[in-house]
């Protein structure tokens, strides 16, 4: 995928719920859903991103789209899985 280009994920009736992007959990590069405050169509997408619903970088099931409310689940990244593991291994070794 060329640099700048978005991502975006669709629900199944192909509205917009948000994008993927990388963002950093702690010295990683991990997989992020963009989750938009409200869906959108293609026609309606901004040229920035818009309001969000939030960041989800863990799974999350049954995110509904506020056009039609199909729903989808978001699967954590292998790069997020990793990132919670190792961070959890570091704070075991420091003993907290």
């Amino acid at each position: 995928m060329p640099a700048g280009e978005r991502r975006l994920w669709w629900c199944r009736k192909g509205h917009i719920l948000g994008e993927i992007k990388h963002v950093l959990v702690g010295h990683h590069r991990v997989r992020a859903l963009m989750l938009y405050e409200q869906s959108v169509t293609l026609e309606m997408l901004p040229a920035e991103l818009p309001t969000l619903r939030g960041r989800v970088t863990g799974g999350m099931d049954a995110i509904q789209c506020t056009l039609c409310h199909a729903e989808r689940d978001w699967v954590v990244g292998e790069d997020a899985l990793s990132a919670l593991l190792d961070g959890r291994r570091a704070r075991l070794e420091a003993g907290t």
